[in-house]
């Protein structure tokens, strides 16, 4: 289709070289083919996603009447008289009023381009004007932190923006992994001691409320898991190791909340996971749809929810109910709305808690990632639950992970598109769900990931767990509108 589509430009511009030439022929002696007239072009936005439309205003539309061609075999209808171009795509267009154009954006990488615009009328119109395309950033890559037998491999921390808290199986050691390039940097001292390929024990770093911190399990079996003050040095056990259903591979999370509370996802052989807390009271009996769950926190640690899907523990289930916790580690309350919950995150100042979630799949459904839903995405008061609004995300059939923006009013939602199980990562306006970008991966992903915000860096990472042979992390780069 670009050949066509290019083929018509070239048609359009030698038509107005040869109008132009056939007057100057008439009246003058020749010297030449006149160059297409410019004129005034706006662009409105100037900064806009992959994607997404722009407005193209100029004077000279009104004075143009748009002449249409049969539709390719794309179905997509173009003009006789008009070519507007970006790079080597040409662009969609329709007529919104009298000066106004609307052409669809290509999703294409990030970047600064320039659009041009051909009127074959007369001796020919030409104009171009520059435009920021924010998207793609550039071919994903992988990061050498594999670790088998774990799903959970992106059940890392952000440490700090723009980086992961992980574990590393070839190096056998704690490990922060830069997501800019790329980059894996052992932790000095921190190797764990497993004397098998897997870890005994936690699969992946808990969290803390505690900036700068982290729970993690070195492997030492006589030894529960640890708060570290990274990277200088351990501090005290935690409480929420339960020893007596310790054991090699026992699939558990851990998060430390104030006041030496915490919060423990315990495996229960073949009957799923449990959640403890310090007092060793449990809060939520074994259920299957548990398995290879993991926390999030508000940013002062007040509350903390559980990340359950069926992605996670690759069972045909469905979530009883889905408790928020408080700081000192009880059920705070519970919503009974969802079947899973694959993305959950608290706002930058924690008064909205905002859930990714799937209400009801279907649990005999072969496909275990997938799900017809519906999905929603919903912005509830963080205290009582209560919601605020929901948004249903009818073109997704998988959910990652949802991300509200520290820096600007956006909230990120990445998943499967429904209809191609490509990637896709949904830009909403905070305040109104309402739709501002969406990013189009353009290639199936596995069905764990996560979303990491790149602070300063002007990025934002989609990091994808199992996604190789070997269980590699993927990483892909977005560059976000600012």
């Amino acid at each position: 289709m670009r050949n066509l589509r290019a083929s018509r430009q070239q048609t359009l511009v030698s038509l107005a070289v040869l109008a132009a030439g056939c007057l100057a022929a008439c009246n003058e002696p020749a010297v030449g083919p006149s160059p297409p007239t410019p004129f005034e072009l706006a662009i409105e936005p100037v900064h806009q996603w992959s994607g997404g439309e722009i407005m193209l205003h100029a004077a000279v539309f009104d004075s143009v009447t748009l002449v249409p061609e049969p539709a390719d075999s794309t179905g997509a209808a173009g003009w006789e008289n008009l070519v507007v171009r970006l790079g080597g795509d040409t662009l969609t267009v329709r007529r919104l009023h009298d000066t106004t154009l609307v052409a669809a954006l290509p999703h294409i990488f990030s970047g600064t381009y320039e659009i041009e615009v051909f009127i074959a009328s007369g001796s020919g119109r030409v104009a171009s004007a520059p435009l920021d395309i924010y998207g793609l950033h550039e071919p994903s890559y992988w990061a050498e932190i594999s670790f088998r037998e774990n799903y959970r491999i992106t059940e890392a921390i952000p440490w700090p923006p723009g980086n992961l808290l992980s574990y590393n199986e070839a190096r056998q050691a704690v490990v922060v992994v830069g997501l800019l390039d790329g980059s894996v940097n052992p932790l000095p001292g921190l190797h764990y001691r497993s004397l098998r390929v897997w870890l005994q024990g936690m699969l992946a770093p808990g969290v803390s409320y505690r900036a700068g911190h982290a729970v993690l399990d070195l492997g030492d079996t006589t030894t529960p898991p640890c708060t570290w003050d990274i990277p200088l040095q351990p501090l005290e056990p935690t409480a929420c190791a339960d020893t007596a259903a310790w054991r090699t591979r026992n699939l558990y999370s851990v998060a430390e909340l104030p006041e030496e509370h915490c919060l423990g996802v315990h495996e229960v052989w073949r009957v799923g996971a449990r959640v403890l807390n310090d007092k060793h009271e449990e809060l939520v009996p074994a259920d299957a749809a548990l398995l290879q769950a993991d926390f999030r926190l508000a940013p002062d640690g007040s509350r903390a929810v559980l990340l359950a899907a069926r992605s996670r523990s690759n069972c045909r289930c469905a979530l009883a109910g889905w408790p928020v916790f408080s700081g000192v580690a009880q059920v705070q309350y519970a919503i009974a709305d969802y079947a899973q919950v694959p993305g959950a995150a608290f706002s930058p100042d924690g008064l909205t808690l905002y859930v990714a979630g799937d209400l009801n799949f279907e649990p005999d459904q072969f496909v275990y990632e997938d799900s017809d839903g519906p999905w929603v995405l919903d912005a509830r008061h963080a205290a009582d639950g209560g919601l605020i609004q929901r948004r249903e995300l009818a073109q997704l059939r998988l959910v990652y992970d949802v991300l509200p923006d520290p820096l600007f009013p956006r909230v990120y939602v990445a998943g499967r598109d429904y209809s191609t199980r490509n990637g896709v990562v949904l830009v909403l306006d905070r305040a109104t769900f309402e739709e501002v970008g969406r990013i189009r991966l353009g290639w199936l992903h596995r069905p764990v990931g996560m979303l990491v915000h790149g602070g300063s860096t002007g990025s934002l990472f989609l990091a994808l767990g199992n996604a190789g042979a070997d269980g590699e992390l993927k990483v892909v780069r977005f560059d976000i509108m600012p």
